[in-house]
């Protein structure tokens, strides 16, 4: 019994491609066996089929084996007259073959790994004249000494579920115009890999590169419109799993500082007046107030009792980025007391 996981790799066989009586020198038929598809995997189905066709033939013989042993032949095919499939010791039920010589085998498991042999039996073959084969027992094909040729090994790998892949880093920050890169760790039988931004899939081009494997996604240079969610989903014949979502975080500003409500403001005395201060950037940014060379307050808003022509003058907001130390200005104009 096979391990599980075991991906099976047999050893190199070659397929013979026979025909008796033995024709002259020189005019032994050469022929190649194509298998479709050429990626076998277990549970699907897979067709060896010979090019070029062989044309007319009484009979083709598959063989679980690298050589022709009758104790490892699947069946018999006679083509002429067409009386069908005959199964050998080593059909399993999920073979079945043609009148072209080419054999399905249906529903593949992992033993059915190995080498395949054929043995092609044309039309005026001896044995051929005079009667024709039976049902029951008909001849077997003669094997003339030829070298072998044409070499079929099928290999069905060992395709399981897959389980979970991860980004890393799950978390990454990175200042607007850097660059940030993401690896995703895939589980053995992956075979292809995809990339997703908050749920939609991301595809290679402008700032956004993969590797060739498309396990690792680049962006060059990132914008604030870059952060999110990012995730990999890989794939195999028989399943998909995606990983848990790694953040992407883009630090960025202040931009845009702004005061409300504008100056310059008139006010009458005993009013009062709140300013509000506010600017684009990540992470959000912290907020002074000063008048002059004094500090006010922090925080987005101002609330003021002007209750004295001393407070007159020009109030400002310093927006100041936390992550970067970077910092922006904008001012409420001139507040002037209003004028009886």
């Amino acid at each position: 019994m096979r391990p599980p996981g075991l991906t099976l790799s047999p050893p190199p066989a070659a397929a013979l491609l026979l025909s008796c009586p033995p024709p002259a020198r020189g005019q032994a038929p050469t022929f190649a066996i194509r298998q479709d598809p050429a990626a076998a995997r277990a549970g699907g189905d897979v067709t060896f089929v010979l090019e070029p066709a062989p044309g007319r033939v009484l009979s083709c013989s598959w063989y679980r084996a690298p050589s022709t042993d009758l104790a490892f032949e699947i069946f018999t095919y006679f083509a002429e007259p067409d009386l069908g499939q005959l199964n050998g010791s080593a059909h399993t039920g999920r073979e079945t073959g043609a009148a072209d010589c080419s054999m399905c085998i249906r529903q593949l498991r992992l033993n059915d790994s190995g080498a395949y042999t054929v043995a092609v039996r044309h039309i005026q073959s001896r044995g051929a004249l005079g009667a024709a084969p039976t049902r029951s027992r008909p001849d077997r094909p003669c094997l003339p000494p030829w070298r072998p040729q044409a070499p079929v090994t099928l290999s069905v790998p060992c395709t399981v579920p897959l389980t979970q892949p991860a980004v890393t880093p799950d978390n990454a920050t990175v200042t607007e115009n850097d660059t940030v890169t993401l690896s995703c760790r895939s589980p053995p039988g992956t075979e292809t890999v995809a990339w997703l931004h908050d749920g939609a899939p991301v595809a290679a081009g402008g700032r956004l590169s993969l590797s060739p494997d498309n396990r690792t996604l680049t962006v060059r240079p990132v914008q604030r419109g870059d952060a999110g969610a990012y995730a990999c989903q890989v794939s195999n014949a028989i399943s998909t799993n995606r990983s848990d979502a790694a953040t992407v975080t883009v630090v960025y500003g202040p931009d845009g500082v702004t005061v409300t409500p504008p100056g310059p403001l008139w006010l009458r005395l005993g009013s009062r007046l709140e300013l509000l201060c506010a600017a684009t950037a990540a992470p959000p940014p912290l907020f002074a107030w000063a008048r002059g060379n004094a500090s006010l307050a922090t925080g987005s808003r101002l609330r003021l009792d002007f209750g004295d022509p001393g407070q007159a003058g020009e109030y400002r907001c310093r927006a100041t980025n936390p992550a970067l130390g970077r910092a922006a200005e904008a001012s409420a104009g001139s507040t002037l007391p209003k004028p009886a």
